[in-house]
C-alpha cells in the first residue's frame, strides 16, 4: 500500500509539472512567429498597395500653367549672382598617380 501511495504521489506530481510546463510554455509565447518561420503572405503587400494608391491619385492631379502667361510672371527679374568658374580647373583624373 505504501508503494502504491508513493507512485500516486509521483504521477500527480508528474502531471502537475507537465501542465505547469504546458501552461507556462502557452502563456510565454509572444503571439509572433520568428523570422525563420514567418510566411510570405498577404501582409507584405499592404505598403505596394498603398503606393500604388497614391500613384493613382497624382496621375489625376492637373496643374494651372497657367500663370506663365501672366504679365506680372514675364517681369520677374533674376537677381541672382553669376558664378564665374576659376581659369584652372585642376588635374583632369583627380585619382591619378602623380607624374
Amino acid at each position: 500500500m505504501k508503494g502504491s501511495r508513493k507512485q500516486n504521489i509521483l504521477v500527480g506530481a508528474l502531471v502537475l509539472a507537465i501542465l505547469g510546463l504546458g501552461v507556462y510554455w502557452y502563456l510565454g509565447r509572444t503571439g509572433t512567429p520568428d523570422v525563420a518561420v514567418q510566411s510570405v503572405g498577404v501582409n507584405q503587400t499592404a505598403p505596394q498597395d498603398q503606393f500604388v494608391a497614391l500613384l493613382a491619385s497624382l496621375s489625376s492631379l492637373k496643374l494651372d500653367t497657367s500663370f506663365f502667361q501672366d504679365p506680372v510672371f514675364d517681369r520677374l527679374v533674376d537677381f541672382g549672382a553669376r558664378v564665374s568658374l576659376p581659369s584652372s580647373r585642376g588635374r583632369r583624373n583627380p585619382f591619378a598617380p602623380l607624374q
